[in-house]
């Protein structure tokens, strides 16, 4: 085998090797993507029953805290739902005084430095 036949082949088995490298390459990044493409599908589905079950358990704890609102709102003396409707400013006022004087109860004492 002379010098130019050597380098032939030498340039033939190159190509050989770049080709079998880049075909391993392309496989290993075709199978990571399909593994990718299944575990994304896994989340979404695991997000999606996760924020289904949530949205459940809310809903279930809104029904039950309206439930006990109304039940003491019907156990009070006086009809609670029909004075709101009549004089909501009223309710408003003191809603919104009751929350001042709590805030300033409830305030940390300022100290001079």
């Amino acid at each position: 085998m002379n010098e130019q036949q050597f380098e032939a082949k030498m340039v033939k088995d190159g190509t050989k090797v770049k080709n079998a490298v880049d075909a391993m390459v392309g496989d290993g990044v075709s199978q990571l993507k399909a593994e990718y493409d299944e575990l994304r599908g896994t989340v979404k589905e695991n997000v999606k029953g996760a924020a289904s079950s949530i949205r459940k358990d809310v809903n279930l704890g809104m029904k039950q805290y309206n439930t006990k609102a109304q039940d003491v709102a019907d156990r009070l003396p006086f009809d609670l739902s029909h004075s709101v409707k009549k004089y909501p400013w009223v309710v408003i006022t003191f809603g919104l005084l009751f929350g001042l004087i709590l805030g300033f109860l409830l305030k940390p004492s300022q100290q001079s430095r």
